[in-house]
């Protein structure tokens, strides 16, 4: 399947309905190689915050670990 879409001026991007049905899961990840992003389905995120915390560290600590200053916006 080929698909287009548009990038908002927010750098946002509405996935296709026919995309979405085929990827069976609401979280995403981007692989940018030699010129291409490929976008990959993750089927589960159970722990992927684990890596970043530090005991005792909040979960607002551990997403702005994570995902940096914009985390949750």
């Amino acid at each position: 399947m080929r698909t287009t879409a548009t990038i908002t001026s927010k750098g946002q991007v509405t996935l296709p309905k026919a995309v979405r049905d085929q990827l069976g899961s609401r979280v995403v990840e981007f692989i940018a190689e030699g010129g291409r992003i490929e976008l990959r389905a993750v089927q589960s995120v159970a722990g992927s915050l684990a890596t970043y915390a530090k005991p005792g560290a909040t979960m607002e600590e551990a997403r702005k670990a994570t995902w940096g200053q914009d985390a949750g916006n």
